[in-house]
């Protein structure tokens, strides 16, 4: 086989991730295919679209969605009964994503001393730095979890 030019300029680290050989056109899979990226390609500035919205503008970041995680995101919805569905990477960016969505400064807190260690972390040190107020308590307090609700909870993880 004869190296194309590109081929032989290219450092193998280089050609590692950018690679000539092109998938044949008319592949059809019933299974949604992997695309896996943080950049995406577009034919000229003019194409890109700053607005963020990938539902309604197609792909702009890998970031905020590839084809793979539009597609779960929309078998979630479709199976919940849901209107849109956000995917974070994993349960602690989860978690962070709810605190943050429901708290602020002055709101109150209650978790379980059984707490996965991240999730105190997190409790301890950054919702407490943004003026959240942090209790624990036990987490077979049952109907008891009455005497711990102040008028300022917002949230209460079980």
């Amino acid at each position: 086989m004869i190296k194309s030019f590109s081929a032989m300029t290219k450092d193998w680290k280089t050609r590692l991730i950018h690679t000539d050989a092109r998938v044949p056109e008319g592949f059809r899979s019933l299974a949604t295919p992997t695309y896996r990226g943080s950049t995406v390609l577009f034919p000229d500035a003019a194409s890109v679209n700053d607005t963020w919205n990938q539902y309604d503008h197609g792909y702009t970041y890998g970031l905020y969605g590839t084809p793979t995680a539009l597609d779960l995101a929309g078998r979630i919805c479709e199976l919940e009964g849901g209107y849109r569905t956000l995917l974070a990477p994993g349960g602690q960016a989860a978690i962070s994503l709810i605190d943050f969505a429901f708290l602020k400064a002055g709101d109150h807190i209650l978790v379980p001393q059984s707490v996965y260690t991240p999730n105190r972390y997190f409790a301890n040190q950054v919702l407490r730095r943004f003026g959240v107020e942090v209790t624990y308590y036990p987490p077979d307090l049952g109907r008891g979890i009455a005497s711990v609700l102040r008028d300022n909870t917002r949230l209460v993880w079980c």
